[in-house]
């Protein structure tokens, strides 16, 4: 990363105002962006503000801007142990906290536009499990009006992306729609 991109970088991260986890997003600024454990951490609170703070589009857009960052990787697998999380607790989502049930589903989206399906692949996957998900029966007979809006919004952004990235994956979506 440049000086700039580290300044930028820095810049945005104290803006979103992430209260529990400042000092450790502090020490990981402060490290250059060099420090892993720290990096992890913070990627895990980063999905956690912007999936409950709701600030999901800005947090993605900012994950994009620190691809380049040596801990980028550890980053990366704070994000994905996090949206991992919130996956598997879907169905208590969508009853209990719908507005973060889509807030949820909109940070899938926007953090693949931002960042690609990752080296791994687990992040590319995530978006075709939630799109699985909410496609099938039951939950397909009981599709509220917003989760239909994120699942186009979401089709029409990154659409062409997953077309080049999984041609496969996407033609087997096609079916179920």
């Amino acid at each position: 990363m440049s000086e700039r991109e580290i300044i930028d970088a820095a810049a945005g991260l104290r803006a979103l105002n992430v209260g529990n986890n400042a000092t450790e997003i502090e020490d990981w600024i402060a490290s250059a962006f060099v420090a892993d454990d720290l990096a992890e951490s913070v990627g895990s609170a980063l999905c956690q503000h912007a999936i409950e703070g709701g600030g999901g589009r800005v947090v993605a857009k900012l994950c994009g801007s620190l691809r380049d960052a040596p801990s980028a990787y550890a980053l990366y697998k704070g994000l994905m142990s996090s949206i991992s999380q919130y996956f598997d607790c879907r169905d208590r989502l969508r009853a209990d906290h719908f507005r973060m049930w889509i807030s949820f589903l909109s940070f899938v989206a926007d953090l693949y536009a931002n960042i690609g399906g990752g080296k791994d692949g687990e992040l590319v996957n995530f978006v075709f499990q939630v799109f699985d998900y909410l496609l099938r029966a039951p939950i397909l007979e009981t599709l509220k009006i917003e989760e239909l809006e994120s699942l186009i919004s979401a089709l029409l952004s990154v659409g062409y992306d997953l077309e080049r990235e999984c041609p496969d994956q996407l033609a087997l979506l096609k079916d179920l729609i």
